[in-house]
């Protein structure tokens, strides 16, 4: 979760949240800001100190959001598996972060190849678990140009279907 941006957001519209972050400064900054926001959307938020590669979590989330995490394929593949099996059914996996284009056509974030992907490479490593929804490259304009970004929003099916 980092700083917590995208999980304030998300408890500002109303989801019960659990924000992670392997870092615990990161987590203690993102509980401070979030102690700014209104009651009723810190008692929405939870912050936890986790490696998401490595935690095993259960089937109880509707959206799992990854927002620019980029680790090299077999941990990216295992924050994918995970992410997976904290979906509940009809649950909504939205993966979002520099594509591998971006170093040498884009603007911004990191330039290790290994640690970037495609939306192609992460419906590869989502191998036919979810639905896709979406798999594109989106541009996005920043300070320093315009980024490319990699995006997937796949459903996990209902039971039975």
């Amino acid at each position: 979760c980092g700083e917590g941006r995208h999980s304030l957001w998300l408890a500002t519209c109303g989801w019960e949240v659990t924000g992670l972050d392997f870092s615990r400064v990161a987590v203690d900054k993102a509980r401070a800001i979030a102690a700014q926001a209104p009651r009723r959307v810190r008692e929405r938020l939870t912050y936890e100190c986790a490696d998401v590669t490595g935690a095993t979590f259960e089937a109880r989330y509707d959206l799992v959001l990854s927002a620019y995490l980029h680790f090299p394929p077999p941990q990216r593949q295992a924050l994918i598996d995970n992410a997976i099996a904290a979906l509940k059914p009809d649950g909504i996996l939205i993966f979002l972060g520099h594509d591998s284009l971006n170093p040498t056509e884009g603007a911004g974030g990191p330039r290790d190849p290994e640690i970037l992907y495609t939306p192609a490479d992460v419906v590869a490593e989502i191998d036919g678990r979810l639905q896709i929804r979406t798999a594109e490259r989106r541009m996005r304009e920043t300070d320093a140009g315009m980024a490319i970004d990699a995006l997937v929003v796949a459903r996990k099916p209902t039971l039975g279907s």
